[in-house]
């Protein structure tokens, strides 16, 4: 069995733009191909470390998941919309996340604007009212994103100690 090069990569992981020292690997006379990030397990990671990408890819994925659950059951009860949400829509945007907690307030936004969506369905309340959506969350009782975040990393530090 050979190596093949060609189907090789790496990844540098740097804080700077520009990385402190450069390095490039080869093998018999051929060179890796650097990328700038790379999915492993799932979760997306780049040069920087950071979680940008990962927050796009979960939120597009969440709101086509959305869409498609607003196309199929259209006239159906409510319960039924919060149970395709809380199945198939909520563990896309909770996966991982006490690994890659969003701490940035636009990457926080960016997830709590999917659950806006997918409780505006839920409800068949689209109306853009201040304290909607809030009053809509309490009724559903399904509590805000960050709150699950500090429950899920709570449970993470029980388990570990």
């Amino acid at each position: 069995m050979e190596f093949n090069v060609l189907k090789s990569i790496y990844l540098t992981i740097h804080s700077g733009h520009v990385p402190k020292f450069s390095t490039n690997y080869s093998m018999n006379g051929q060179a890796f191909a650097q990328i700038n990030h790379h999915p492993y397990l799932g979760i997306e990671i780049d040069n920087h470390f950071t979680w940008s990408n990962r927050i796009h890819d979960i939120s597009v994925k969440a709101k086509c998941t959305i869409g498609f659950i607003k196309r199929n059951p259209q006239k159906c009860q409510q319960r039924v919309k919060e149970q395709a949400y809380l199945s198939l829509v909520r563990p896309k945007l909770e996966y991982a996340f006490s690994v890659w907690n969003p701490h940035q307030k636009n990457h926080r936004d960016k997830l709590e604007a999917v659950q806006c969506r997918a409780t505006r369905f839920v409800i068949r309340n689209y109306r853009r009212e201040e304290g909607m959506v809030c009053e809509i969350l309490d009724k559903l009782k399904w509590g805000t994103p960050e709150e699950r975040r500090h429950e899920t990393c709570l449970q993470l530090y029980h388990v570990m100690n």
